[in-house]
């Protein structure tokens, strides 16, 4: 835990933003991420996830931290990756349902640019984790050629805080109304309401020739990730925040009335994931940035194979990218 500092931080959220601080609270363990880190050489990208347990039953059994702990359930952890700038899916199984889930069981699904997921167990070591990329028409599947296994891509946790956390803010109160979470009201710092090995922290190695990319991809181009909180078979919060975690976060699940139905709603994430390495431009006058259409009209054309190293000149009948200023598209050349 040592190897990570302030300046790997690459997305910090809130501690509570999970369904359970909102209806539930007596449901354990937690996934709750608070901020997640990133690192990357020629050969792996390093990522860490710092869980917090910020949530317990005030009234009943209140503080249960051993038994709230992440590994000590079966659960899912899942990363969402933006690997490829022109390329999307919606992470559903044949577009009928979410990953893990049953054959039209809804759940995580993505319309913010995500082509490819990762996802394993709380348990390291347990179970088969799997890594997703899209298939032509945009969704995920179990074929072999879209759903992997890598034996490098290795993972672990540990109990601890960050030494790089000196505070954890979240809304002071519980079973609040999530739409606070868009605003600066109500929040304190409850790191004092828990010891720090309370917290747990996860950290994975991801071989870049698992994902399909080069150091060089990522300056020259960037990617996004995104960390989601899996709960049940839905999210029930994420780094960074999407509203859709939160949509239902007060209505009765189906089964257990007393937790909350964003368990096992369909969430639709929108919102952007963080970059690494080379980020986005904003266009001028703000609004959101979409690589397809920022574009600089007198930037020069610039040619790259799909592993981001530069080339001369496009090698007919292959696939490469274009650039032009922050504009990015992958086409075939004739």
């Amino acid at each position: 835990m040592t190897h990570w500092d302030a300046s790997d931080v690459v997305a910090q959220g809130v501690a509570r933003d999970v369904c359970q601080a909102i209806y539930g609270k007596h449901e354990r363990p937690i996934v709750d991420s608070y901020a997640i880190y990133a690192a990357y050489d020629d050969k792996n990208l390093y990522l860490g996830v710092q869980l917090v347990y910020t949530v317990w039953d005030l009234y009943g059994d209140g503080k249960q931290p051993t038994e709230s702990k992440p590994y000590n359930m079966d659960g899912r952890l899942m990363w969402a990756f933006d690997l490829n700038p022109v390329k999307q899916f919606d992470g559903y199984i044949n577009g009928k349902g979410a990953i893990w889930n049953g054959t039209t069981q809804p759940g995580a699904k993505f319309n913010n640019g995500v082509d490819a997921i990762w996802i394993g167990s709380t348990q390291p070591g347990v179970g088969t984790p799997g890594l997703f990329f899209s298939t032509p028409d945009g969704h995920a599947s179990y074929d072999g050629a879209y759903c992997k296994s890598p034996k490098g891509i290795k993972y672990g946790c540990a109990d601890g805080l960050l030494p790089s956390i000196t505070a954890i803010y979240g809304q002071s109160n519980f079973e609040y109304n999530p739409s606070v979470l868009k605003g600066e009201t109500g929040f304190t710092n409850v790191k004092s309401q828990t010891k720090d090995s309370d917290h747990t922290f996860y950290e994975w190695i991801f071989p870049l020739s698992e994902l399909g990319i080069t150091a060089d991809y990522i300056e020259e181009f960037g990617i996004g990730i995104m960390f989601v909180d899996i709960y049940g078979s839905s999210p029930v919060g994420g780094t960074p925040y999407d509203p859709s975690y939160f949509d239902n976060a007060k209505r009765k699940h189906t089964i257990d009335v007393s937790t909350s139905n964003e368990k096992e709603d369909e969430d639709i994430i929108t919102y952007a994931p963080v970059r690494i390495g080379k980020l986005l431009s904003a266009p001028e006058g703000g609004g959101t940035t979409d690589v397809e259409d920022i574009v600089a009209d007198n930037a020069p054309v610039e040619y790259y194979n799909l592993m981001g190293v530069k080339i001369a000149e496009p090698v007919k009948g292959q696939i490469y990218i274009e650039r032009q200023g922050a504009k990015v598209t992958k086409k075939v050349a004739y």
